[in-house]
């Protein structure tokens, strides 16, 4: 075994202005709207198993636990798999209440398994692909950390891709508050990274080894909350709450279904990059937040363009379920290439298993505009990884542009040669005909599999899917303590490397 190394983590703090937002968040996530406009039929996480992982609070105690006594757990299921002497923890548990309480937004969750974050990395950190315990499919990581040296920090970032690449996990991952702490996490490509709407977290990420040596943008989106620790699970529980609607609509919305290891049917609307890309296209590009004093505004302007089309401080901009709902009830509409001879509709998605199955490097939608109007739209795809013993991280270049055919023009270029996500946000012009098009930036056939998601007008939510309930929410101030210096060696029998808690408020 090589020489040990050192994981520095913490967690973060949540203070007294959270309170104000427990109340209404749900209006500015787009929540309150989707729920009215279906008479609570809304899809609220029932049959997904969701993970929380947790930095100590404590210097003398495994503080990570989510409080099971709080009433808003009062259907939950926690599991310890791996920290039986866990004691409560009131960030994990403000955290909970957020991702899976009785009031947040995916509210139909039963079982949680709870990490430290050792335990999590050790349990992850074998050789082969490990199966997620409870067959969950979400994970939410609010806490920051860093290898150091490049070297250890690529190889547990290749572990946590790889994990969501087989096994189709999606990890919602926090950026930190400032940018005093490394969020080692931020830097994952599969995974959605999430900032505050006020756009003064921490931005981009740290290169380190291959394949994780290029300044890439990040957050992916953001969500109103003073701090990323309570915004994080926002969008997890979002996350959730898409992926119940994905499986228990099945092909009602999907025109696939893949059989993963150790989770079981995965449906399209379902996989892990639909639900990455449906969040980013949904995302809100300007706000008028109720419950936070600050907003999405000067979307893109200069300064903050990125070349996948975001904005570096915002992302895709600020988490907004409505309009991510309606692009999976908009259904799976296939490419050009892929036998589709009509236009795909006004909110919509595709996952695409590669581009070898229709034997071109490229993927046309094709649609006309019939009004004014800003159109939205997002492709994703995961770092893949070799199936040899190396198990090398993969990145393939992927394109998107907006075509006018009316007009004969490229109007909007998305072509990031470092980033998994390629976005557009542009104006329609009424009546002229469009073709949105996946190409392969660096020219090859490749088997690589991506997932489309836009939007463009604002239909109405029509479809009814799964029962939930709207209930009052109470939350408590909660607020994490620096952490103590301990040893844990667990992680470096598989890896070789020691995991250890480290000092410092994030």
């Amino acid at each position: 075994m090589r020489t040990a190394h050192c994981l520095f983590f913490g967690a973060f703090f949540s203070a007294a202005a959270a309170n104000a937002v427990a109340g209404t968040y749900k209006d500015d996530i787009g929540y309150t709207r989707l729920y009215q406009a279906l008479n609570g039929n809304v899809a609220n996480g029932a049959g997904v198993n969701v993970i929380q992982v947790e930095a100590s609070t404590s210097a003398t105690s495994n503080q990570i636990k989510p409080d099971p006594a709080n009433a808003a757990f009062s259907k939950i299921t926690f599991h310890l798999p791996a920290d039986s002497n866990a004691a409560v923890s009131s960030h994990a548990t403000g955290v909970g209440q957020i991702f899976y309480g009785a009031s947040s937004t995916s509210n139909g969750i039963k079982t949680v398994d709870v990490y430290s974050v050792n335990s999590w990395l050790n349990a992850i950190g074998a050789p082969s692909v490990v199966n997620p315990p409870d067959s969950a499919r979400v994970v939410n990581n609010s806490w920051v950390g860093a290898a150091d040296n490049a070297q250890d920090s690529a190889s547990i970032l290749s572990v946590l891709d790889r994990l969501a690449d087989r096994r189709d996990l999606i990890d919602v991952a926090a950026m930190n508050n400032s940018a005093t702490t490394w969020p080692l996490l931020a830097d994952l490509f599969n995974a959605i990274t999430v900032g505050r709407s006020d756009g003064h977290q921490d931005t981009g990420t740290h290169p380190v080894n291959a394949p994780y040596n290029t300044a890439r943008t990040a957050p992916d989106l953001v969500a109103p909350n003073a701090y990323t620790s309570d915004s994080t699970p926002m969008v997890a529980s979002a996350a959730a709450m898409l992926t119940s609607l994905g499986h228990a609509d099945g092909l009602t919305l999907s025109k696939g279904v893949t059989q993963v290891a150790g989770v079981g049917q995965v449906y399209d609307a379902e996989q892990e990059v639909t639900i990455k890309a449906a969040l980013m296209a949904g995302a809100d590009r300007s706000t008028n937040n109720a419950s936070y004093a600050y907003n999405v505004q000067n979307y893109r302007a200069a300064g903050y363009a990125t070349a996948n089309g975001l904005d570096s401080r915002y992302g895709a901009g600020q988490l907004d379920e409505f309009n991510s709902y309606e692009i999976l009830l908009g259904g799976e509409h296939k490419s050009v290439q892929a036998g589709n001879t009509g236009d795909i509709g006004q909110y919509g998605f595709d996952y695409a298993k590669s581009f070898a199955t229709n034997g071109n490097n490229f993927a046309t939608y094709r649609f006309t505009d019939g009004s004014a109007t800003q159109f939205a739209a997002t492709l994703a795809w995961d770092l893949t990884f070799t199936s040899d013993s190396a198990q090398t991280g993969v990145l393939r270049n992927l394109d998107l542009s907006l075509f006018d055919v009316t007009r004969g023009i490229f109007t909007e270029v998305s072509k990031s040669a470092v980033d998994n996500t390629q976005n557009i946000w542009a104006s329609l012009t009424p009546g002229d005909k469009y073709q949105l098009q996946v190409t392969v930036g660096d020219n090859q056939n490749v088997s690589v599999g991506y997932a489309l998601a836009w939007r463009f007008n604002s239909a109405s939510v029509s479809a009814t899917p799964k029962l939930a309930y709207l209930d009052s929410f109470s939350r408590q101030e909660f607020i994490a303590t620096p952490l103590p210096n301990c040893g844990f060696a667990g992680f470096a029998v598989l890896l070789g490397w020691l995991v250890r808690r480290g000092r410092g408020k994030v």
